[in-house]
């Protein structure tokens, strides 16, 4: 099972979006995260050859991030996935990745510190993370044999900046 893991694209400020009376869970992408956001999935399109499920957390950032994703790889299934809520309890997501089709390829969409706490499971099997994804940057994980603490390989993991620099080429 190989596993892209996706931090949102940059969104709405906290502090503004309290200000419009807007809830966290609502922010949206801005315009720049959207523009890095499209060039970043180029760069991860040139890089998997496809995607079967995109599974997103349900807060609007990561909706939008995902549909993103979505139009690079449109024979994917879309899945509002609730084990990647903020504040997720990090053996949700494995148990929610157990369920899936082993043989496949899954994108997960979500937010820090829970991504690379989840990446530090999967590669060492220990729960303090020693990356930080920045917004719209992405790693690809591959599970061999089952999805356990440890026991995930690291195929790479890149800035937006490195995906949007693969987008750009022919």
């Amino acid at each position: 099972m190989k596993i892209l893991i996706l931090r949102h694209a940059a969104a709405l400020d906290r502090e503004i979006a309290k200000q419009q009376h807007v809830r966290d869970a609502a922010r949206p992408l801005t315009s720049a995260g959207k523009r890095k956001m499209r060039a970043a999935a180029r760069g991860i399109e040139k890089l998997i050859d496809s995607i079967d499920v995109i599974a997103v957390s349900p807060l609007l950032r990561a909706t939008q991030t995902g549909d993103f994703l979505a139009r690079r790889f449109p024979k994917s299934t879309r899945e509002e996935c609730s084990a990647l809520r903020p504040n997720f309890v990090i053996a949700s997501l494995p148990t929610w990745l157990r369920q899936q089709a082993f043989d496949s390829t899954i994108t997960v969409v979500g937010h820090e510190p829970e991504l690379s706490s989840f990446i530090s499971w999967a590669t060492s099997g220990r729960l303090h993370g020693y990356i930080k994804l920045k917004k719209s940057g992405a790693c690809l994980l591959e599970f061999s044999k089952r999805v356990a603490k440890g026991k995930a390989v690291m195929h790479w993991l890149l800035t937006p900046e490195h995906l949007r620099v693969f987008g750009r080429q022919a």
